[in-house]
């Protein structure tokens, strides 16, 4: 793939830049262009307040927004991209970085100054999420992880102080619940096909400490690494055997489950971090003051792990203004003048949007704010060990995605084994990579 922007030049560019926070470099005092910031529309009026202070500390410089509904974004985006229209500071979702690089609609910030320090600052999965082929592409947005929620007024009425390490205290937590008639199905799954359908499967893996897919992108599973026909072992077991998962969970979408776990219907559910704030909320949540956060039980119950989620701020292909570019990146994505990371704190203070950097870990006012809504130490934990899906890689990951859906659907519906299903998604796997 051509290099959009030589080296030399990057250096050249970057060398004065405004906005290289991070090593105390000012910005540039004088306005040089009308920037551009494309988006989806979340909380668009927090977003022009971020773009407002990012203009007042970079006098002359203006930011224009341009935001997409969030069904749309891809499309408008790939339209935009096809125009040649696409420029400047963008969106970015991790699922779509592989392709977007290898189209040329974004370039490497790998040569901005001060981007060593600002790598070692990244959370692991973060970074992950927004590198191809050694190069990062972008400073993060938001970020997520998969949590465990419990109920803990229900698992201490069946006896229990604390909640399950292992899926196989989860079943026996879930079995003494039901043996006390506490709740009919203590444990609920989103396996209703949609974007995230199969998100609890893949949590479980990762937690478990097993691979779907090698550097390759050839499966692993699942006869090279046993850990995802376990984990699906369990959950179809869990179904039709035991009779903790609610058979419902096929039809369940995963905010149908967040709003049902959330009236007090279940013991156990897993969810986004960002969760927390609605589930601590007693007009959202009628089971707000029990739920709380504990680690995604694995196959061992000492494993830990979970699925990360990031978004990012990337550089277009074409930037109207370099400088200012790359100065607006650096105080979304990182730091302000001040040397803060005023707008990662500003989305966590407001919406608790999950952060990117380490460097908040210390901040104890955003920090108070984390215990409040949830177990800080168990967010920092999850953090420090989740990974991004293997398949933001491959240019045939979400057609794999939904095939596979359906062989999932199939072993919980008792339609082949668990060993079957993951045998076709593998063969499927190795043909779709073919292809490409």
């Amino acid at each position: 793939m051509k290099k959009i922007i030589t080296r030399r030049s990057f250096i050249r560019t970057s060398a004065g830049i405004a906005g290289m926070s991070s090593l105390g470099i000012p910005y540039l005092a004088e306005a040089k262009a009308t920037i551009n910031l494309t988006g989806w529309a979340f909380a668009p009026e927090l977003v022009r307040e971020n773009l407002d202070r990012f203009e007042s500390m970079v006098p002359g410089y203006k930011v224009k927004m341009m935001m997409f509904a969030p069904a749309d974004f891809v499309t408008r985006m790939v339209a935009l991209a096809t125009a040649d229209q696409l420029n400047d500071v963008l969106y970015v979702r991790a699922e779509t970085l592989e392709a977007w690089v290898r189209a040329e609609f974004l370039q490497s910030i790998d040569e901005i100054s001060g981007i060593e320090e600002i790598k070692e600052d990244l959370i692991p999965f973060v970074r992950q999420g927004m590198t191809v082929d050694n190069k990062l592409y972008g400073l993060p947005y938001y970020t997520d992880i998969q949590v465990l929620y419990y109920n803990k007024d229900i698992i201490n009425k069946a006896g229990f102080d604390a909640p399950p390490k292992s899926l196989n205290e989860l079943k026996n937590q879930c079995l003494k619940i039901q043996k006390l008639k506490l709740l009919e199905y203590p444990l609920v799954y989103g396996f209703k096909k949609a974007g995230w359908s199969n998100m609890d499967w893949w949590t479980s893996v990762f937690a478990s400490g097993g691979r779907l897919f090698d550097d390759q992108l050839d499966p692993m599973f699942p006869a090279r690494d046993k850990t995802a026909l376990e984990v699906l072992n369990w959950m179809v077991d869990s179904v039709n055997k035991w009779k903790i998962t609610d058979p419902a969970s096929v039809e369940l979408d995963v905010n149908q489950v967040r709003d049902l776990f959330g009236s007090g219907r279940y013991a156990f559910v897993m969810g986004h971090r960002y969760d927390e704030s609605r589930y601590n909320n007693p007009e959202r949540a009628s089971a707000s003051g029990n739920i709380k956060m504990g680690l995604i039980p694995s196959l061992d119950g000492t494993t830990h792990g979970t699925f990360g989620i990031v978004r990012m701020y990337s550089l277009a292909k074409n930037l109207s203004n370099k400088d200012g570019c790359i100065s607006l990146l650096n105080y979304l994505g990182y730091k302000d003048t001040k040397g803060l990371y005023h707008t990662a704190a500003n989305w966590y203070k407001k919406y608790t949007l999950g952060y990117g950097v380490k460097g908040l870990d210390s901040d104890p006012e955003l920090q108070s704010i984390f215990d409040k809504y949830g177990n800080g130490s168990i967010k920092r934990k999850l953090a420090s060990v989740a990974k991004v899906t293997e398949l933001q890689r491959a240019p045939w990951g979400a057609e794999w995605e939904s095939y596979n859906y359906d062989q999932i659907q199939a072993a919980i519906s008792g339609g082949k084994t668990p060993l079957e299903a993951l045998e076709a998604s593998a063969k499927r796997a190795i043909e779709l990579k073919k292809g490409y």
